[in-house]
């Protein structure tokens, strides 16, 4: 387990501080606190705090109301965090797994520690494409947030894929990590594994505008392929060929908790589904959704 004595020298700088969120850690921790503020614990599925989420990764302004609902449904202590997410910005080889291995991760209300995951499947150590992604940033403050609040460290590993070719390699992925995370010293009480992942980008600014009518009628047709899509990931039945005309940008990621939670007999929830255009009017809509295993 990481040793929290050692200073840290390799750390991922806050690249989207300042554009996609608040660069003063007042401002920001009174944001992040007001938005957990409009959410409550009564969505959680059982007694027990979801392990397993699927949560956006857009700008604070569009995504802080999906993800402070990590906040309030899991109100007691994380030690471990565990992002996986797509690549915008830099294309990665199919069916790999790219890990980082920073000793921290920068962000306006404090730094937070890495964990090396040991996966026993081909993954490549490759910090270049991490530094410039916003998906695995955006979560970062929401997890700063919750560790000055429980005022215990909770470290991060951080993984990005871009996609998988058969269910067998996503199984196989899922397994490792479920194996790594056993022999880890965290439990699974005391750890989260994301999935970062908006859903459907509709629009001319995204080149995807298969709908034609009325605004309310192309708006219920993005919200009928989101949930169809959300329904197979929450039990199970996860295949590259279901997401259209969705058009999630974290398959890959989302498809691998997905099997993580079914392997455990966890089946999921949806707790929030909103758009872009409900937060601010545009032509364009990209899709948000919380969920939990």
């Amino acid at each position: 387990m990481d040793n929290e004595n050692v200073p840290y020298t390799n750390i991922r700088p806050a690249r989207f501080s300042s554009f996609w969120y608040q660069d003063d850690s007042n401002l920001l921790f009174q944001e992040i606190k007001e938005a957990s503020l409009h959410t409550s614990n009564t969505h959680l599925l059982s007694s027990d705090e979801p392990t397993f989420m699927i949560l956006p990764h857009s700008g604070l302004t569009y995504s802080k109301r999906a993800l402070s609902q990590l906040l309030t449904g899991h109100p007691s202590p994380i030690r471990l965090a565990i992002i996986i997410s797509p690549s915008h910005y830099v294309p990665l080889r199919p069916n790999t797994l790219y890990e980082s291995d920073f000793d921290g991760y920068e962000t306006p209300l404090g730094e937070l520690p890495h964990h090396s995951l040991k996966i026993d499947f081909p993954t490549i150590v490759d910090n270049s494409p991490f530094l410039t992604e916003h998906a695995v940033e955006m979560i970062l403050p929401i997890l700063a947030y919750k560790q000055q609040e429980q005022q215990q460290k909770l470290h991060i590993a951080m993984f990005m894929i871009n996609h998988l070719s058969a269910k067998e390699t996503t199984k196989e992925i899922a397994s490792s990590i479920l194996t790594a995370l056993s022999s880890s010293g965290y439990s699974l009480q005391e750890t989260v594994v994301i999935a970062s992942s908006d859903f459907t980008h509709y629009g001319k600014r995204f080149n995807y505008t298969p709908y034609e009518g009325e605004e309310e009628s192309v708006d219920s047709l993005i919200k009928r392929a989101d949930i169809k899509l959300i329904d197979q990931l929450i039990n199970g039945e996860h295949t590259h060929a279901t997401t259209y005309p969705a058009t999630p940008c974290g398959y890959a990621a989302m498809s691998i908790v997905s099997e993580m939670a079914r392997a455990l007999n966890l089946r999921g929830k949806l707790i929030d589904y909103y758009t872009s255009k409900q937060i601010m009017q545009s032509d364009d809509s990209v899709s948000y959704a919380t969920i939990f295993f």
